[in-house]
């Protein structure tokens, strides 16, 4: 086995691995986290394998957070953890908080929702029983059960009149109208009718489209790019996007063309250049072409990021490089745990 030798890396790794226990900390934590459009998911804190799988450095930023009487304001990221006391830059004074989104957080108070700025000024004062979060300037909200979009000055500027609606995302935002959903630009001009059974954000110029439980994908021009052909889809990334038929997955390009084969038991998508990919029981690390850059070794494992992943292996929290090597520390001790330097896989 080879052990990592150089001094700068495993400090990075270190961090790395210091950062993702924060991470899994704070998250338990919470009684629930938001999205990137706002909408509040559940947030399973008993199950660390699974919350390392999406875990990253920790944001610097503000972060919403709530404090002992259940009110919620925002603390500077780097205030919290090893037993630091938090700094409060917004004091908690909410009902509930999302996160930040174009300089704007979604508050609510005594039941109507609003935005506020990042010194904790109203830009829009809560007079909303639900919102989206702010995207490309502009924000989602529902007024008698009819949805429009407001500019940070909470003006309206594309008026109230869709059955819902979702955030903006490259220049278009999905919006259901009479029972169907299409896609609306930053002026209000629907540029995709109002045709499918649900709608997905634009990325990397594609989006999903459903039609009853299939799903296909689009262009930002409506051109179809596949037929609602899968049971499942995630979004592309690096010109790829995993896709599920028969319970199996694998990967398209932009064109619709499968390049990575569907036989695996579960996918993630592309990060510096490598996806992971669950295959009998195990996870692993492949390329743009499904070649396998990491054996499938592990028992669950994140994306890489700035050239490192997290992963579990024989009970140990490790931070792996693209070579394999790693540094651990037990994942059911992680707060007493000794970090310990070892070879490849």
């Amino acid at each position: 086995m080879i052990a990592i030798e150089w001094p700068r890396e495993r400090q990075r790794m270190l961090n790395r691995l210091s950062a993702v226990m924060l991470v899994i900390a704070l998250l338990s934590n919470l009684p629930e986290r938001q999205s990137y459009c706002g909408v509040a998911t559940a947030t399973d804190s008993e199950d660390a394998k699974e919350l390392i799988a999406s875990a990253g450095p920790p944001h610097l930023d503000l972060m919403n957070d709530q404090d002992e009487s259940g009110k919620w304001g925002f603390i500077v990221g780097h205030s919290v953890g090893d037993g630091k006391k938090r700094q409060w830059a917004i004091s908690p004074q909410f009902d509930n908080a999302w996160a930040f989104g174009n300089g704007a957080a979604a508050v609510e108070s005594n039941g109507l929702w609003g935005f506020v700025n990042q010194r904790g000024q109203f830009l829009v004062k809560p007079r909303y029983k639900r919102v989206v979060s702010f995207s490309d300037g502009l924000a989602a909200v529902e007024v008698d059960s009819k949805w429009g979009y407001i500019d940070l000055a909470g003006d309206v500027v594309i008026p109230i009149q869709f059955d819902n609606a979702g955030c903006f995302s490259e220049g278009l935002a999905a919006v259901k109208k009479d029972g169907k959903w299409g896609y609306v630009d930053l002026r209000g001009v629907i540029r995709i009718p109002c045709k499918f059974d649900n709608a997905d954000l634009f990325v990397e110029g594609i989006a999903r489209v459903y039609k009853g439980t299939k799903v296909g994908f689009i262009h930002k021009n409506g051109t179809p790019i596949t037929g609602f052909v899968f049971d499942c889809a995630e979004d592309f990334h690096s010109g790829q996007a995993a896709v599920k038929s028969d319970n199996a997955w694998g990967f398209v390009d932009s064109s619709g063309k499968v390049v990575v084969p569907m036989k695996y038991e579960a996918v993630g998508p592309y990060s510096d250049g490598l996806a992971r990919a669950k295959l009998k029981g195990k996870w692993g690390f492949f390329d743009l072409h499904g070649k396998w850059v990491l054996p499938p070794l592990y028992e669950t494992a994140s994306n890489f990021e700035d050239g490192l992943a997290t992963v579990i292996q024989h009970g140990e929290l490790c931070i792996i490089d693209r070579s394999g090597a790693k540094i651990c520390r037990r994942a059911r001790n992680a707060e007493g745990g000794q970090e310990r330097k070892t070879g490849r896989h």
